[in-house]
């Protein structure tokens, strides 16, 4: 196993809030994660593109929170070095407990450091799943991550990120839910405590916001609520973008049923 030493860095751009929310998501995140489906469906489609693809050596969560993810991906690829990073700390603390942990390098880092954390040309995949990648703040924003992206992938790797079809979400309101039945409410049990888990949406200057509200469902006390903000991509020519970093669009999934993001997959020239 590889092992790379980071230190915090510093954010180039302001991600200060989508930080904060995270903070007060973490403590529910894995459960939310696990209870919606999210992480099965995202093993499930990046095992499908591992093995396609012949992807053999080392790969890159570039937004692996709680790690969930990798640890399944790295019991069936165990020829892999794998690697998480995260710019949120309370999600990264969280990987201690995982089976995987001493096979997985995590660490605290943010996308605009990745070019100064790994050396130039280094990983066959790297992958922004859950809608990460639309939490940037600006499209300026969104380009410079792609250079980042690109500087640590070898010429030939590949790069797969995702997106809420919000259209969709809004017209059905299921945000979302791959094992739900279309409702924007989940129960589940965290830290045994029965949690009512409530979300809704709004779309204000350029941005869609997810609202979760968070309950104990035995009392009815409010727990918390945490505030998500997604950039609106609907104008922006993806394809010209992605073309001017180097990088050729290999496959865009739009197979709902089987994945329910609208996700990228390209390749760098």
């Amino acid at each position: 196993m590889i092992k790379i030493q980071f230190s915090n860095g510093k954010i180039i751009y302001n991600n200060d809030s989508v930080l904060s929310s995270y903070q007060k998501f973490a403590p529910f995140y894995r459960a939310v994660g696990k209870k919606r489906g999210h992480f099965s469906c995202q093993v499930k489609f990046l095992e499908k593109i591992i093995r396609q693809y012949s992807i053999n050596q080392n790969v890159l969560d570039a937004s692996c929170a709680t790690g969930d993810v990798l640890n399944e991906v790295a019991d069936t690829f165990e020829e892999i070095n794998f690697f998480g990073t995260d710019g949120c700390v309370e999600l990264i603390n969280q990987t201690i407990s995982l089976k995987n942990f001493n096979r997985i390098n995590f660490n605290k880092c943010y996308w605009s450091d990745l070019s100064k954390f790994f050396k130039k040309d280094f990983f066959n995949l790297v992958f922004l799943l859950g809608n990460s990648i639309s939490h940037v703040d600006s499209i300026e924003t969104f380009h410079k991550i792609l250079d980042n992206i690109s500087f640590i992938m070898e010429k030939g790797g590949f790069f797969v990120f995702d997106m809420r079809p919000w259209e969709i979400n809004v017209i059905k309101e299921s945000f979302n839910e791959p094992k739900g039945s279309g409702s924007n409410s989940l129960f589940f049990t965290n830290n045994g405590i029965l949690i009512k888990y409530i979300s809704s949406y709004k779309y204000l200057d350029n941005r869609h916001y997810l609202i979760h509200e968070i309950y104990n469902m035995k009392t009815d006390d409010f727990i918390e609520k945490i505030e998500l903000s997604f950039f609106d991509f609907s104008e922006c020519d993806l394809g010209e973008i992605l073309i001017s970093h180097g990088f050729d669009i290999i496959r865009k999934y739009e197979d709902y049923e089987d994945y329910p993001f609208l996700a990228y997959l390209i390749k760098k020239q």
